[in-house]
């Protein structure tokens, strides 16, 4: 897997990487990328939409395990 951007371009655009470009679209189907901020180094990570479908799902099971557990599930401080 590639990591990184190349310099600014023309157009002050960046260009990702011919590697990375074809690890997302293979895995998430299309030229879409999403952007966030790492929880807590000081850098961006990009995913495809079907990381998002990964996410969703996770978010699910760790609410019903709190339930089924009796605890408080803080969803704040876990997924933002």
């Amino acid at each position: 897997m590639d990591y990184g951007l190349s310099p600014s371009r023309d157009k002050n655009r960046f260009v990702l990487p011919a590697g990375f470009r074809k690890t997302l679209t293979t895995a998430s189907g299309e030229n879409l990328m999403y952007l966030d901020f790492h929880k807590t180094l000081p850098c961006l990570v990009g995913f495809g939409s079907s990381y998002i479908d990964e996410i969703e799902a996770k978010y699910e099971r760790d609410k019903q395990l709190a339930e089924e557990r009796g605890t408080e599930f803080d969803e704040i401080e876990e997924y933002t």
